[in-house]
């Protein structure tokens, strides 16, 4: 298997925090060699990249004229990733992008490059890939919980990361039924945002404030009714065997994205779940965790044809298209039927 030949574009926090240190780690575990960083400012990255043994760069072009690359990480500004990452793309370069997916417009480009270039193009949907998110999605296929019929997004995720975790916890989606959503005025200024979206067999629900209000919701949550019970992100509810906490390590996990997090476990009617990150970094978050699962998996797909994705673009373009529905559906307040939207109508 070759090593991926890895690039950086930005230098901004997220790459400080997150990628450096993870492009550190997997190229230790030789699934990848960063050998160039570019950024406006190269003095911002001088110091991680000579971590990495990279060479920086200040603009796109000296990098790509100087470097012979398989792939790119892309963490810069909205307003600058749409064109960064079409100019990679069309060089036959495989992108991990920053969440969320570019704008409709050059979405639809990259995917179509996707297809004929063969590229692997991956969202970076940290959180929706985070210890808990994982957690619940095993003990939703261990079966003693049965059929999913609701998710109850309890201003956990907004809805755009949410929808990306529904993807995480039941693979593709069945067909639309239909889309509401209705935009509340809450004394003070605030908004109240509720959201539904019914498949065939599924019933997403969202309830989130902007500015976030803590203080106009029961529970911070992302719930799972299922046939037999309920999972929640700290405990599950068992129709037979009751509420049972889930046991974390260490004990003073404050829940936060930042959060460090080395071990979930459950015991349920003599099962024994458990989620735990041993062989890797002690002080690595939530995010540090998402992203790594998101990015190892992107690598190994670049030297696989067999191997897929864990969102990928198609996916991301989809949930856009939901959030424009729910977008018109708020503006109106009726409930939208997928036949008035025909891009709508099938999202398996």
């Amino acid at each position: 298997m070759n090593t991926v030949r890895l690039a950086i574009f930005g230098g901004g926090r997220r790459v400080q925090i997150f990628y450096a240190e993870l492009c550190h780690w997997l190229q230790a575990q030789q699934s990848c060699k960063c050998v160039a960083i570019c950024n406006r400012s190269p003095e911002k990255v001088d110091h991680f990249a000579k971590q990495l043994g990279a060479n920086v760069y200040s603009t796109p072009n000296q990098l790509l004229e100087s470097e012979r690359i398989d792939a790119a990480i892309v963490s810069v500004s909205p307003d600058y990733k749409d064109r960064l990452a079409q100019q990679l793309a069309e060089k036959g370069l495989h992108l991990f992008l920053d969440s969320p997916v570019p704008s409709w417009r050059t979405g639809k480009i990259l995917e179509k490059l996707e297809k004929t270039q063969n590229l692997k193009i991956e969202i970076a949907e940290d959180q929706s890939f985070s210890p808990e998110a994982e957690f619940q999605r095993n003990l939703l296929a261990s079966g003693l919980f049965g059929k999913l019929l609701v998710v109850d997004n309890q201003g956990k995720e907004i809805d755009y990361h949410g929808l990306a975790r529904l993807h995480n916890l039941v693979g593709s989606f069945v067909e639309i039924q239909g889309v509401s959503g209705r935009n509340l005025s809450i004394p003070g200024g605030d908004r109240c945002y509720l959201r539904e979206l019914e498949f065939s067999k599924l019933l997403y629900l969202s309830q989130y404030t902007s500015p976030k209000n803590h203080s106009l919701r029961l529970e911070k949550d992302f719930r799972l009714v299922c046939e037999y019970g309920v999972i929640g992100q700290t405990h599950v509810l068992h129709r037979e065997f009751g509420f049972i906490p889930f046991q974390k390590h260490p004990l003073d996990d404050d829940g936060s994205p930042q959060g460090k997090l080395r071990e979930l476990s459950i015991s349920i009617n003599q099962n024994k779940f458990v989620w735990n990150a041993e062989t890797l970094p002690m002080k690595w978050s939530r995010q540090h965790h998402g992203l790594h699962l998101l990015m190892r998996q992107w690598l190994q797909s670049i030297n696989s044809e067999d191997q897929t994705l864990l969102y990928g673009l198609t996916k991301a373009l989809k949930d856009r298209h939901i959030l424009l529905m729910w977008a018109a559906a708020s503006r109106l307040q009726l409930k939208l039927r997928p036949n008035w939207f025909p891009f709508l109508h099938n999202l398996s």
